[in-house]
């Protein structure tokens, strides 16, 4: 009995950073993590290994700071540590439902819009997916790599931090829709041009948008735009 339960320790202790703190994977940061491993886990991913391959995948690599040279050789068994924009990206994928389908289709996603146009899109539209994606997952580096005219506008009176906060918001709110439904993720590879209807200015509660009510009342007055009106018939 005591056994199991020294064992059971064993393995929370493994996966459980030293230094806790506020924040991380699910919206809470970790302090120092004992191994790539123990953070993928404590994301929520199941497959680890395809996880990680996933996050190295080159298909990402033009979405993303450049990774700096890993100083030393992982020992026998571990996996090579994350650079810190792959490491905000785990913690940003542990906030979906199931953050193994979000990574596949995140990197699926990233393929598309290269296939689409990347840096080298001939016309203004086809780069616009790979450069709204760009900035999406680059954050405060993106503006040195996303293409001149791929930022996105800035309203007046918009700073910095709002910028970012809206940046973040459109990040986490792609995560949620990739690890919620398979079909919306292949519907979004397929047209990655809606990426930027994920945006906090389209939702429906943003400020600018009008009232749940009037887009109701627009929406049925639309369809019935010219329909004739059934006559009731009396009782004698």
């Amino acid at each position: 009995m005591s056994s199991g339960r020294g064992e059971t320790r064993g393995r929370r202790d493994e996966l459980t950073p030293e230094v806790p703190a506020p924040g991380g994977p699910a919206g809470n940061r970790r302090g120092r993590w004992p191994s790539t491993r123990a953070r993928l886990l404590w994301a929520g991913f199941t497959e680890v290994r395809r996880a990680y391959g996933l996050l190295t995948d080159p298909a990402l690599a033009p979405f993303l700071p450049p990774a700096p040279p890993q100083p030393e050789s992982p020992a026998p068994g571990e996996l090579p540590p994350l650079d810190p924009a792959r490491e905000q990206l785990v913690d940003e994928l542990g906030r979906a439902a199931d953050p193994d389908l979000a990574l596949l289709a995140l990197v699926r996603l990233a393929e598309a819009c290269t296939v689409i146009g990347g840096d080298d899109g001939a016309q203004e539209c086809l780069g616009a997916p790979a450069r709204t994606l760009s900035t999406l997952l680059q954050g405060d580096g993106a503006a040195a790599r996303v293409p001149t005219g791929g930022a996105q506008p800035v309203a007046a009176g918009e700073g910095p931090q709002d910028t970012d906060a809206a940046r973040v918001a459109h990040l986490r709110r792609l995560v949620c829709v990739l690890g919620a439904s398979q079909a919306l993720g292949d519907f979004l590879v397929t047209h990655p041009e809606h990426l930027e209807a994920l945006a906090p200015r389209h939702a429906w509660d943003a400020p600018e948008q009008p009232a749940p009510e009037a887009v109701l009342h627009d929406a049925v007055a639309a369809v019935l735009d010219g329909v004739p009106v059934p006559r009731v018939r009396r009782g004698c």
